[in-house]
């Protein structure tokens, strides 16, 4: 037989075949799997065994509900109620002891003269004439200026006297360009020009 020595790459190969061939015979090591393990030892195991995950619990104590309760003791209500106390009514009473219709003092009918009547051309109207009158201003003769007394013209026409009145009625006659006086039945009637207004005495 042919040695090989040390150090030579022959001898390197064979040491490499016989290691592979050593390893290739071995027996093998026994798996997980085919180890017989008593059932008590498995769950005791699998019991002390911690779970990869321990569980985590979100604390629940933290508090979620906001404070709803807002106070109510608030005052609400506005007041509405006014005084009512307060004088509404307004003074409606007026003094009422002024005189509104002031009755007209009496006219002495010696003082009336027809100058109110100037457009009731052609109409007649009557007046007392009372007793005892006073003669006042006559302007003119048969035709008087409508501002003269007509009692006292009346007089100066014979309708009437002084002393006992009566009633007169005259009428309204057109304008004149001039009034003539003269002295009749104790009254003196006076001269006037151009008027706008005169009354004529009736006598029937």
């Amino acid at each position: 037989m042919r040695t090989f020595r040390p150090g030579t790459a022959a001898s390197l190969i064979l040491v490499g075949l016989l290691a592979a061939a050593c390893i290739s015979t071995a027996p093998a090591a026994p798996t997980a799997s085919s180890v017989a393990v008593p059932p008590a030892v498995v769950a005791t195991v699998t019991a002390a065994a911690p779970t990869a995950n321990p569980p985590t619990q979100a604390p629940t104590d933290s508090p979620t509900d906001s404070p709803t309760d807002a106070p109510t003791d608030a005052p609400t209500d506005t007041p509405t109620d006014t005084p009512t106390d307060a004088p509404t009514d307004t003074p409606t009473d007026t003094p009422t002891d002024t005189p509104t219709d002031a009755p007209e003092p009496t006219q002495d009918p010696w003082a009336l003269t027809a100058s109110s009547q100037r457009d009731s051309m052609n109409q007649r109207f009557t007046i007392p004439c009372a007793p005892g009158g006073t003669p006042r201003t006559v302007w003119g003769t048969t035709f008087y200026t409508d501002d003269s007394s007509i009692c006292t013209a009346a007089v100066h026409r014979g309708a009437i006297t002084l002393e006992s009145g009566g009633p007169v009625t005259y009428e309204i006659a057109p304008a004149q360009d001039s009034y003539e006086g003269s002295d009749q039945n104790g009254i003196s009637s006076q001269d006037y020009g151009p008027w706008g207004g005169t009354f004529t005495i009736v006598i029937e």
